[in-house]
């Protein structure tokens, strides 16, 4: 049987503590929990620039405590699955319309739900997003 991963983005982890229901049921259903260190580093430097750094800091700490959570490795299959992302969304006709009418990008927190499909790092992708 497959393992549910999801990943994280600092949009949706803000929204996790925030008790956004989809969010926090993507997360309880999850068999593992991904952050990656560029939102770390972006839930750090928004720790620093708020007044409750040591108490976000304490969160997140207890957050990653758990055996389902871990930092995600940032190496070259992630670039290669990062590309691999990024050309199937340059194909979406839908996302290519919206952003050309839309004065303004809105940004939505992201679960994105990671599986396997082959050994291949080229023909690993991502399955699903959800979005809050």
């Amino acid at each position: 049987m497959e393992k549910n991963k999801v990943m994280l983005d600092t949009s949706a982890y803000s929204a996790y503590l925030r008790g956004n229901e989809d969010v926090k049921r993507a997360v309880q259903e999850a068999d593992e929990v991904y952050l990656n260190p560029v939102v770390m580093g972006e839930l750090y430097a928004g720790f620093a620039h708020g007044g409750k750094e040591k108490k976000n800091r304490e969160i997140l700490r207890e957050f990653l405590a758990s055996p389902r959570v871990q930092v995600a490795v940032i190496d070259e299959e992630t670039s290669e699955r990062y590309a691999a992302i990024i050309a199937y969304l340059f194909l979406l006709p839908a996302i290519a319309a919206t952003v050309s009418s839309s004065s303004a990008l809105s940004w939505r927190p992201s679960v994105w739900r990671l599986t396997e499909t082959s050994r291949s790092s080229a023909n690993r992708s991502v399955a699903s997003m959800s979005s809050g």
